[in-house]
């Protein structure tokens, strides 16, 4: 008498390539805030972060440069909004 071993055939994902929701890598974004919440923060940073000018001297601080950041015609709010976008991506 032969003895032959029964084995199933299923049609499907086996478990070692399932992977739940929560372990995809978008399912959480590194950083959650938007880019409002990110301009904000950037505003109230920058009056923490000493600018330095050609000389390498002390200056004053960033906060200038961010505080026009509500006009969006200022050359460099295109330039911080394109970082934001792409930060957002990351």
């Amino acid at each position: 008498m032969s003895h032959r071993k029964a084995t199933a055939t299923r049609q499907g994902t086996s478990q070692q390539r399932r992977q739940p929701g929560p372990l995809a890598e978008d399912f959480v974004r590194l950083d959650e805030r938007s880019p409002e919440a990110l301009r904000h923060f950037a505003r109230k940073v920058a009056a923490l972060v000493r600018y330095y000018d050609a000389q390498n001297q002390p200056a004053g601080t960033w906060e200038p440069f961010f505080s026009d950041l509500a006009d969006p015609s200022a050359p460099h709010y295109a330039l911080f909004d394109t970082f934001l976008h792409l930060y957002g991506k990351s």
